[in-house]
């Protein structure tokens, strides 16, 4: 098993490369288009090949599902699989889903609100989660697609698995990588604390604070 956090140096998004060196597959999940370099140089490295590339979310699936799907022509691979915000004929995956590379297995978990194809992919310990929950942070950046389908799948599907489970999430949070669904849980500054309506209420206000603040420019 082979497991590698990949940083895009412009503006920290995480990505993540997961490996079946003896069989010799792999997966990445949600590669940024500045570290596409390094992940060709992993991948050769271990001599593994790219079966799938996994998106947690698109914001424009316009043009972002071009550059990822250059990159799976490019390395081989057989698609890319996203949520139902994807453009026409994408790999959609659906809730329940199990992705195969190698003996690993990686189960999909839907969870939309940050955008409304939103995914997750639970691999054995860990959970990767995009954009869905930034850790010890606000909630995706403060403005989801859906802030009540975003607080439902946070808590009713994330914070639902065993709490040693580690997060990982799509952007380092003030020097974090990972946390883990109990801490999550406990210590979030918004979902431990706050109640759905309070959060819709919150995300909302946040909204019309900036689109107030745009049309004063």
């Amino acid at each position: 098993m082979y497991f590698r956090l990949i940083t895009c140096r412009g503006d920290g998004a995480l990505g993540y490369l997961l490996g079946d060196v003896a069989a010799g597959e792999a997966v990445a999940i949600d590669p940024a288009p500045g570290e596409h370099a390094l992940l060709r140089g992993l991948l050769a490295e271990r001599r593994v090949a790219l079966r799938r590339i996994l998106c947690t979310h698109l914001h424009d699936g316009t043009r972002e599902w071009p550059q990822l799907a250059r990159l799976a022509a490019e390395l081989d691979a057989d698609g890319v699989v996203a949520g139902d915000d994807a453009p026409a004929n994408p790999d959609r995956a659906r809730d329940g889903a199990n992705i195969v590379f190698g003996d690993q297995v990686v189960h999909v978990l839907a969870t939309p609100g940050h955008t409304p194809g939103s995914l997750s992919f639970l691999w054995h310990d860990r959970v990767f989660c995009g954009d869905l929950l930034d850790t010890a942070a606000c909630g995706a950046h403060a403005c989801p697609s859906d802030p009540g389908e975003l607080y439902d799948s946070v808590t009713g599907t994330l914070f639902r698995l065993p709490d040693e489970t580690l997060v990982f999430p799509g952007h380092r949070q003030r020097g974090r990588t990972v946390s883990t669904v109990a801490d999550e849980r406990a210590r979030h500054p918004e979902f431990a604390i706050q109640g759905r309506d309070a959060y819709v209420a919150s995300c909302l206000a946040r909204r019309a604070a900036r689109r107030r603040a745009r049309s004063e420019l």
